[in-house]
């Protein structure tokens, strides 16, 4: 037999239980840093390669992607499938690497290009001895130089983290026996 005070506290205690089990149930909702229509770099466990596409929506614990280029696809990716998805920031101009490559192959066809050139045309008089290697160096940095403008034309896209949120602590509490309450706490990562 059960007093009124004892089912009024087992009311107040399964009123409680069933608001931090909705509590929970609302906190653990995933959520994603990104607005829809955002162009992202998805990579995820079940891809060879990085998808490039726009960022739709967040559906439960999946994303869902409309892939850009040629494929042009809708691809929804569980979020514990992904490993790491980036926003992109725009084209920037970032030139160094590119004129450092372009001066690099500019100088060393020039070099060629100057060495077979002398080889070839034989300026020298009787008078004067034609210097190789100085036309060699000269077209080398001039093929250098021009190596070195072409890649200040390049520009390439960058990209920042978007944070993934996977650990999730979930309270749980139920009956245990007649009359008990048991309580537990589960982490998930």
């Amino acid at each position: 037999m059960t007093t009124p005070l004892r089912r009024t506290v087992r009311w107040l205690c399964a009123v409680a239980i069933t608001g931090l089990m909705v509590d929970s149930a609302h906190a653990q909702a995933p959520t994603l840093d990104l607005v829809p229509g955002t162009r992202v770099r998805v990579t995820s466990a079940n891809q060879v390669a990085p998808l490039i596409a726009n960022f739709m929506s967040l559906r439960g614990d999946t994303a869902m992607f409309i892939e850009e280029g040629s494929g042009r696809g809708i691809w929804s990716i569980q979020l514990g499938d992904i490993r790491k998805i980036e926003r992109s920031d725009g084209e920037k101009r970032s030139n160094r690497p590119y004129m450092i490559r372009g001066a690099a192959v500019g100088g060393v066809v020039g070099l060629v290009g100057g060495i077979a050139f002398s080889n070839s045309a034989k300026p020298s008089t009787e008078g004067r001895e034609y210097n190789k290697w100085g036309t060699a160096s000269i077209a080398a940095v001039l093929g250098a130089g021009l190596g070195a403008a072409i890649g200040t034309r390049f520009a390439t896209e960058k990209w920042t983290d978007v944070p993934l949120r996977r650990v999730a602590l979930t309270p749980m509490v139920g009956p245990a026996g007649a009359k008990g309450i048991r309580a537990s706490v589960s982490l998930a990562f």
